[in-house]
């Protein structure tokens, strides 16, 4: 069980190790992996790392990735509660808050889709473990607004698709819509008092809203590509289906058990799912149905008893943007893994993460870049095309 008994064991504790030393990003040192067998499953040879630790400041871990719309920057929500903002040659382009040793962590951060109709753009939303949500301009680095959320810790963020909306999700169990533009709460998803009401009734680590498309036809109030449909999933073992409308679940499927941002849905209604326990961890739920589709095989044609040895334990799991990979990483191996999907979910790529975890994984928008990070201050960079 993983269990916390207070903020700072929740993310301080479980998550400290020791750093992984990838070398600069941009100085032409490639990251190795330390045996043959890792080398062998390295599709793509172009990588390099970025070092999130600034100058005077302490070692800490990367606990969420994000690119921006025009996957020119990378995005970093850190163990000391910094959001550092990287251009493409590993360059900090961009430090939003300072952080420090004591702070509580930024657990989730992501940019408000370009599409919105408010006329701010550059905007980066990031959560908290002291349960605030707090909107930055990026390129000029100033907070426009927080919110904060009372006697909760903020694990999870997810912009609708057409950036009217946000959803937020964490420790007392409650999803959150906002108005993107005023900020302002205008749903709040729970279990009710009723045998029959069902939702969360633990911690939930992943939000994520379902595009049109998927759902069957535009249903946003402008008319454009937003949704009323997210899902999502925590400790509790069950991903949820939740129709904004409503106010209530949709359906459900039990047996996730998410501790990440584990949570996608691919163009044709495929949800990939990564939970955090030993075996069977990867999985491919229809979207329609409910129903599980696939149980992806962490180490194709390994014996069972190897299989075994290898714990899967997923913090982290995502399609690429045209659905031809999918990435799942976490603490079991200590290591990512790229699918192919056209392939047959044959593993592509691996990077290992040494003595840390791996907790977070970004594919750049435009899918020629993949970012990998975890329990150090390192963010590998994979260049896919």
């Amino acid at each position: 069980s993983r269990e916390m008994t207070s903020t700072a064991t929740s993310f301080k504790t479980l998550h400290r190790a020791q750093s992984l030393n990838l070398g600069p990003y941009g100085d032409g040192e490639e990251v190795k992996d330390d045996t043959e067998e890792l080398q062998a499953q390295q599709k793509f040879k172009r990588r390099s790392s970025i070092n999130v630790q600034l100058k005077n400041t302490a070692e800490t871990e990367v606990f969420d990735l994000t690119y921006s719309y025009d996957s020119r920057y990378v995005v970093a929500g850190c163990g000391d509660g910094s959001v550092r903002i990287f251009n493409s040659v590993g360059g900090l382009a961009y430090a939003l808050n300072t952080g420090n040793i004591t702070a509580l962590p930024t657990t989730c951060v992501q940019y408000r889709p370009p599409t919105a109709s408010s006329t701010a753009r550059d905007v980066l939303v990031a959560g908290n473990a002291d349960g605030s949500v707090s909107h930055y301009h990026t390129t000029s680095q100033k907070l426009i607004d927080t919110i904060t959320e009372k006697d909760n810790q903020v694990y999870t963020i997810d912009y609708r698709r057409d950036g009217e909306s946000f959803a937020t999700a964490g420790r007392d169990t409650k999803i959150r819509v906002y108005d993107a533009a005023e900020r302002t709460l205008i749903r709040t998803l729970s279990s009710g008092r009723s045998k029959s009401s069902i939702g969360h009734s633990n911690r939930v680590y992943c939000v994520k809203w379902v595009d049109a498309a998927i759902v069957g036809g535009s249903s946003s109030a402008s008319g454009t590509s937003g949704s009323n449909v997210l899902m999502s999933a925590g400790w509790d073992n069950s991903l949820i289906f939740w129709d904004v409308r409503q106010q209530r679940p949709i359906g459900s499927y039990y047996g996730v058990h998410c501790c990440g941002r584990s949570i996608d849905i691919n163009s044709k209604g495929v949800v990939l799912a990564g939970s955090w326990r030993p075996q069977d961890a990867l999985q491919l739920i229809d979207f329609g149905t409910r129903k599980l589709i696939k149980t992806i095989d962490w180490t194709p044609g390994a014996s069972a008893q190897k299989a075994k040895q290898e714990p899967q334990m997923i913090y982290t799991a995502q399609f690429s943007p045209d659905g031809s990979f999918i990435v799942a990483g976490g603490s079991g191996t200590n290591e990512a893994k790229v699918f192919s999907v056209a392939d047959d979910f044959k593993v592509v790529d691996r990077v290992y993460m040494g003595t840390n975890g791996c907790y977070t994984a970004s594919f750049s928008p435009n899918g020629r870049r993949l970012a990998i990070a975890g329990g150090s201050s390192n963010v590998a960079v994979l260049e896919i095309k």
